[in-house]
């Protein structure tokens, strides 16, 4: 089956506002599943306390959120501060609070096959918070994301100009300490304003600079540019160009600058299971040298090593995005992702 798509344009407020009407009844429910789900003691003025460093950041770099986030709240009839605390993901920030899910991570792969550029992804969360938003601003670049239903995050996604993203987060890591001591805005965020600014995988390079993140993401764009950058308090770019034409990622980092720069800080990343075996797949299929849209859908739906493997059990769904050959479509295969078909949704178009 398709994956359905909603499509929200405006004003941020007015995006928020048909966001929240549209997606009512799973806002009420992330909101009482997510951001109330915890076993913290004290009030609303000490959540809100915890919150205020994302806040002042947010409010630095992308002002127009709070205006986003009011319009969800009314549309949806959620209170303000719950939707701000769903967004900013106050289950990661409040000390003690795990996350409460069973989300293993995700997985990213770029190649340069006879059609161009082809980015593509296995997300890899709980299936029903997410939704397909095509958003048309009044101000920015019309996009397709996967959202987080009630925030205004960005995800694997894409825009009209063709850049095309996607995202995995950068595992665990043990000894030490990440020499990162000041607030950073979420990835969620950044990645939104890379879909709605950016045209180039250069241009978004920009926007991460400074935006030090323990994550991984695969950027591709309709002039023929694929990267790999990881981030852990420095980031490192591996041009697909000089990696035999594939770039990928699973769940922990690899790059050696990233690598180096932590174990000088007596950090060093936890290879899990899940995110080995991952890895190994995606290694071996580098080595075969077949660089073709049809050997990265089979990698997006392989079971190789199953339950750790690329299609597991934790899929959302996976997106294909072929910028430089068709710009502004996102493709998505909906769950279970080994026996369902890619669709494309178009970014212009929206009605």
């Amino acid at each position: 089956m398709k994956v359905p798509i909603e499509t929200v344009r405006g004003t941020p407020y007015e995006m928020g506002l048909q966001h929240g009407r549209i997606f009512r009844h799973l806002i009420h429910a992330n909101v009482a599943q997510y951001a109330k789900r915890h076993t913290f003691e004290g009030s609303d003025e000490r959540l809100d306390e915890t919150l205020a460093g994302q806040r002042a950041i947010q409010e630095e770099l992308c002002p127009w959120v709070f205006e986003e986030l009011r319009g969800i709240a009314q549309g949806s009839g959620v209170d303000l501060p719950w939707i701000e605390r769903l967004h900013m993901r106050i289950w990661n920030i409040l000390p003690n609070a795990p996350y409460p899910g069973d989300a293993t991570g995700c997985t990213i792969i770029g190649m340069k096959t006879p059609d161009g550029v082809a980015v593509g992804g296995v997300l890899d969360d709980p299936r029903s918070v997410y939704v397909l938003v095509r958003r048309i601003p009044k101000d920015g670049i019309p996009h397709i994301s996967t959202v987080w239903a009630g925030t205004c995050w960005g995800h694997n996604g894409c825009n009209e100009a063709g850049f095309s993203l996607a995202q995995a987060s950068g595992g665990h890591f043990e000894g030490g300490r990440i020499p990162v001591d000041e607030v950073q805005l979420r990835i969620e965020m950044v990645l939104r304003m890379m879909l709605q600014t950016c045209t180039t995988v250069h241009e978004a390079l920009e926007v991460m600079k400074g935006r030090r993140q323990g994550c991984s993401l695969v950027l591709g764009d309709a002039k023929g540019n694929l990267v790999l950058q990881q981030e852990a308090g420095i980031p490192a770019v591996l041009h697909a160009d000089d990696a035999g034409g594939m770039v990928y990622a699973s769940n922990h980092m690899h790059l050696p600058g990233v690598v180096g720069f932590l174990a000088r800080h007596g950090v060093k990343p936890v290879l899990s299971d899940y995110s080995r075996n991952r890895f190994e797949v995606l290694q071996q299929a580098d080595k075969s040298g077949i660089r073709t849209v049809a050997a990265l859908k089979a990698l997006l739906r392989s079971h190789d090593r199953f339950p750790h493997s690329i299609c597991n059990n934790n899929s959302v769904w996976a997106n294909l995005m072929l910028p430089e050959k068709e710009p502004g479509v996102f493709y998505v295969c909906d769950k279970p992702v080994c026996r369902s078909e890619f669709a494309p949704h178009m970014v212009k178009g929206g009605t």
